[in-house]
């Protein structure tokens, strides 16, 4: 049943379960073992494993950093730094904002008729405060106290 996956994982070796029983190479702290190595197996690491096979004691630095290469992409602490992907998740909510802005201020100015609020106008902001001072609203604290009614101006 091994031969059936060998077209898609190349030259190698299936070591494990992994990650749901297909044969499949990811660095991920929750299934730190995945069920193929990493390099393929060549003639230059049949020679080094035999090596491994004996007194480790023998083997050198490099050659140990080879052989752990050879079944991992990366270090446990490689695999968990932080990376830069959150930038770029930044940078396109802000492009999607803009974009729905500009679209928003197309819209706004060429498609739609925005009716004129009342409230902005000269007109009706003269009429309330009329209102407010001749209603007497506030007449201690209020805006009524700065006004003057005899003289009609504002104290």
């Amino acid at each position: 049943s091994e031969q059936k996956y060998f077209p898609y994982i190349g030259n190698r070796e299936i070591v494990g379960f992994g990650r749901n029983g297909n044969p499949q190479y990811l660095d991920d702290a929750h299934f730190p073992y995945p069920s193929i190595r990493f390099g393929e197996h060549d003639d230059a690491f049949e020679a080094l494993h035999k090596k491994e096979l004996g007194d480790w004691t023998k083997l050198t630095l490099a050659e140990k950093k080879k052989i752990y290469r050879h079944s991992f992409r990366m270090t446990m602490s490689e695999t968990m730094a932080p990376s830069p992907r959150w930038k770029l998740g930044v940078a396109w909510a802000c492009f999607v904002m803009s974009g729905a802005l500009l679209y928003l201020s197309f819209i706004k100015s060429v498609v739609l008729e925005v009716p004129k609020m009342k409230f902005a106008e000269k007109d009706y902001q003269d009429a309330l405060l009329y209102r407010r001072l001749y209603s007497r609203d506030g007449p201690i604290d209020g805006m009524v106290s700065a006004f003057d009614f005899e003289n009609m101006k504002w104290k």
